[in-house]
């Protein structure tokens, strides 16, 4: 991870993620916020969950990162890119940062494997 002054580059969690034709992506904002029992950690502010052929899964976004759909010219062209919210990112003890700034990549990824999981079987391959 590169620190340009404030901002963070994560390599994996700037990359976008192409959301095929087959998905459905959406975002449920939660209304009431659970008191974070750790305080290294920040509190989740939605879910976003991921509809495909063989079911639907979710998982949370928490606080101090950002979701962006981003719409291609061709209807087969959406994307999700996430980012770190700035403002509450500065204002942020240095452990709520570390966390985000971990938090960005991870989420990234397990958003790109939800969406394999909804259109893919699982098949397990040994090379031997």
């Amino acid at each position: 991870m590169k620190t340009t002054g404030s901002v963070l580059f994560s390599f994996i969690g700037r990359k976008p993620i192409s959301i095929t034709p087959e998905n459905e992506v959406y975002i449920k904002r939660r209304n009431i916020f659970p008191v974070c029992d750790r305080p290294h950690k920040t509190k989740i502010i939605a879910d976003i969950f991921v509809k495909g052929a063989l079911g639907e899964l979710s998982f949370p976004i928490h606080q101090g990162l950002c979701v962006t759909q981003m719409d291609g010219k061709q209807v087969a062209e959406k994307s999700l890119v996430f980012s770190i919210d700035s403002e509450f990112f500065d204002g942020a003890p240095k452990n709520q940062k570390r966390f985000i700034e971990a938090m960005w990549g991870t989420t990234a990824v397990h958003i790109r494997n939800m969406i394999n999981g909804v259109n893919q079987v699982f098949s397990d391959i040994c090379l031997i």
